[in-house]
């Protein structure tokens, strides 16, 4: 009997420990995903999480870079004062899942995103497989709902401006698009 539950505990571990969840996959994220942390600051950061203590760690430009929310499927990390990167693990129809990796760089209040899909392996994916959106040269600030998945892509051009005759600042003009995941891709919603 003690056999077998040792057997059946050790079979639980495994499986747990194989399970595609976000802090298993950011120990196995190559350098080129976040080039600022080392191999060692990814485990420093799972392991304090799972020690429930504050996810910092002194990242390879001698600064602090901090994990500031992980879950199973949703991850937050402050790279450096302004710049951040955002995992959102994505399961598909077919039952296999792709991380999405959202990169943010913030320069004088002004927000610049770039998004990129990997699969479980961390090979890079073609972006235009998953969403359907044109390439532009404005600036794009691009967030994600960690629990509907809805991808929110707000675009601003600080070359176009509105001013309306007052003697109020000149703002800039910006533009949000609502996506959602379906499994397979995301759809704006508004179209």
């Amino acid at each position: 009997m003690k056999k077998t539950l040792i057997t059946i505990a050790f079979f639980v571990l495994a499986i747990v420990i194989s399970a595609e969840t976000l802090p298993s996959l950011i120990l196995k994220m190559p350098r080129n995903v976040c080039p600022i942390l080392s191999e060692y600051n990814c485990l420093e950061i799972v392991d304090n999480q799972s020690n429930n203590k504050p996810m910092k760690t002194k990242n390879l430009l001698k600064s602090t870079s901090e994990m500031t929310e992980m879950t199973a499927d949703y991850a937050k990390l402050t790279t450096t004062e302004s710049s951040e990167k955002v995992f959102k693990l994505l399961e598909q129809s077919s039952g296999s899942n792709i991380i999405l990796v959202i990169s943010t760089v913030c320069c004088n209040k002004v927000s610049d995103s770039v998004m990129e899909f990997y699969d479980t392996n961390w090979n890079q994916l073609k972006s235009t497989d998953f969403i359907d959106e044109p390439t532009s040269s404005e600036f794009r600030e691009i967030s994600i709902d960690k629990l509907t998945n809805k991808l929110s892509i707000t675009t601003s051009n600080p070359l176009v401006l509105q001013h309306d005759g007052s003697d109020k600042p000149v703002e800039i003009v910006k533009k949000e698009v609502i996506w959602e995941w379906n499994g397979d891709k995301f759809v704006r919603t508004d179209s």
